[in-house]
């Protein structure tokens, strides 16, 4: 490994570190001035983190249920606002976790509907997860791949469009 990758390991390291210690004392704050503060915070490393690694997370407003296993670093991932994430999901690079903003009919009322994402999920690199749809728990989601349907518990997505197929083992 160089010594130029080396150096970006360790600062993608610091910054996903940081920006997971801001985020919890910024939703466990109940004085306002120190929430806004620490958005600020939260809003400049992000900002950094954008410019050096290619990561957005659109703020603290994703609903995560711990801190995600990102093996690759943050580079290239996006992940929406409304979208809620569960328990020891993986998230590889370049994956996108996005949502898709409907009208309807006869009024101008905008609805952003966002994915579900259960517990013990593998997201494989590049793959894409989009809409209002609901990731099941043991789900395994191939390189490439893109669901935009939903996906029961133990089962594996792959392809484009995402076909699914039940899991053989348990993985957790």
């Amino acid at each position: 490994m160089s010594l130029k990758n080396k150096l970006k390991s360790i600062i993608t390291k610091n910054y996903t570190d940081r920006y997971w210690v801001l985020r919890k004392k910024y939703q466990s704050s109940s004085n306002t001035l120190l929430r806004w503060y620490y958005y600020c915070q939260l809003k400049r490393l992000e900002s950094r983190c954008c410019a050096d690694l290619g990561v957005s997370y659109h703020d603290a407003s994703s609903q995560f249920a711990s801190k995600p296993i990102l093996p690759h670093g943050l580079n290239g991932i996006v992940i929406s606002r409304k979208c809620v994430i569960g328990k020891n999901v993986t998230i590889l690079h370049q994956v996108t976790i996005g949502t898709k903003i409907t009208t309807e009919k006869n009024t101008s009322k905008e609805d952003t509907l966002a994915p579900i994402v259960g517990d013990n999920v593998y997201i494989g690199s590049g793959a894409k997860i989009i809409g209002n749809i609901r990731i099941g728990n043991s789900v395994l989601i191939g390189a490439n791949a893109v669901v935009t349907k939903d996906i029961p518990d133990n089962y594996t997505a792959v392809g484009n469009p995402a076909k699914c197929f039940p899991t053989k083992h348990n993985y957790k």
